[in-house]
């Protein structure tokens, strides 16, 4: 494998294809890693023990906290970016509400799944995506949030 290239790997009816790519890397500050790390201890701390859907209604009362940085990046290339320097937690449900606050930095969140941790964002940039999303019938995957923690 180049130097700087990451393999994503797909999983289609168990059989596993090998995609190499060149992503752009975005790396966070002392200081940004130091505010995300913040940012997901106090959503903790104000839903303790409780579900995705009550993470992302946290998450939303702190929208202006988000990492506009990695949207921009993100939209400017459409393509899956690597983050890194992201602050490290002990705890799997601080883990999961620092992957909600990453996607929810990037697009709305549609759909999240416990069982394969797989998290897919509404980025349709219109006022009626949080209403289209809101029903299974309507839900049209569109972006898969994929991302590497280094």
């Amino acid at each position: 494998m180049r130097a700087g290239a990451l393999n994503q790997v797909f999983n289609f009816g168990g059989l596993l294809l090998m995609i190499g790519a060149i992503l752009d890397k975005i790396e966070l500050s002392e200081a940004e890693c130091k505010t995300l790390k913040q940012l997901v201890e106090t959503i903790r701390s104000e839903t303790p023990g409780q579900i995705q859907s009550r993470y992302i209604s946290r998450i939303n009362l702190h929208r202006g906290n988000m990492l506009s940085e990695i949207k921009e990046v993100f939209w400017k290339n459409k393509r899956p970016i690597v983050v890194q320097k992201l602050p490290e937690f002990s705890d799997i449900e601080d883990t999961k509400i620092l992957l909600l606050l990453l996607g929810e930095s990037i697009g709305k969140c549609a759909a999240y799944s416990e069982y394969n941790q797989s998290y897919i964002t509404d980025i349709r940039p219109t006022k009626h995506s949080v209403e289209l999303s809101s029903n299974t019938e309507l839900l049209a995957m569109h972006n898969d949030l994929a991302f590497a923690i280094r």
